[in-house]
């Protein structure tokens, strides 16, 4: 699961040179996230203030990605169109997390794309089709936020269909910004967005070998992936094997 970290420039940087990093951590709960092992998707304001602090916005984006460079908790990074001109700064700032851009943007950079229209049927249209790199799906994450212009409940509810159908054309990865409260987490709305969402990997066959003269059990899985889009990141693969008891016995990565 993911959650968003919204974070203006000011809040990092209150004065020229000082970044709050316990401000960043406490208001955003990420000691809790991190060992919840959700990621996060992080949207920077790199809009200037006006308070007089002469800041660098290089040096702040640096001093940003140094902070998050310690695990992989920063997944993705979302640009407006604000800040589209500060992408080779994320870029270099966060070389472990994607980036993602507004649809119909170019992607040559190596960004994913962001559709901020899901559910809103001609906009939406509009979007998946001016995408530069349509195929870019197969190696670079998309995602999206629900219409400002309709209501969660409707999107959660007599629009579903369509929003289904268009996180499949948009082999969307993820939701961010607009998404359902507690409350409406618990509806069939909700769930059936969360099962279509992203990659589904599981085991399609698993083939037990045993070599009696070794003492050994050779174990071949073949894995397959249902989602709507490809697992981008390169995550372990680890087997672990338990005893009837619950003791691990060994781990293989």
């Amino acid at each position: 699961r993911l959650v968003t970290i919204d974070l203006s420039w000011k809040d990092w940087e209150p004065k020229a040179g000082e970044y709050d990093k316990e401000g960043l951590e406490k208001n955003n709960n990420l000691k809790k996230y991190r060992g919840d092992k959700k990621h996060a998707v992080l949207r920077f304001d790199c809009k200037p203030s006006d308070d007089g602090e002469k800041r660098s916005l290089k040096e702040s984006i640096r001093a940003l990605g140094e902070y998050f460079s310690k695990d992989t908790f920063v997944s993705f990074i979302e640009l407006d169109e604000d800040n589209l001109k500060y992408s080779e700064l994320f870029h270099e700032a966060f070389p472990h997390a994607f980036l993602l851009v507004p649809a119909g943007h170019d992607t040559k950079e190596g960004a994913g794309v962001h559709f901020d229209h899901v559910g809103e049927d001609k906009k939406q249209k509009k979007e998946l089709s001016s995408i530069a790199y349509p195929k870019s799906w197969k190696k670079l994450p998309y995602s999206g936020t629900f219409s400002s212009k309709k209501k969660k409940k409707d999107l959660l509810n007599k629009d579903l269909s369509n929003v289904l159908q268009q996180i499949r054309d948009g082999h969307i990865t993820y939701l961010s910004g607009k998404c359902p409260d507690v409350e409406e987490q618990k509806g069939n709305g909700y769930r059936m967005i969360s099962q279509t969402l992203g990659y589904c990997i599981y085991i399609s066959r698993l083939q037990t070998v045993m070599n009696f003269r070794k003492d050994q059990v050779n174990l071949r899985f073949t894995f397959k992936n249902t989602g709507v889009a490809p697992c981008y990141a390169k995550w372990p693969v680890v087997m672990t094997v338990y005893s009837d008891e619950g003791k691990k016995l060994h781990e293989v990565k």
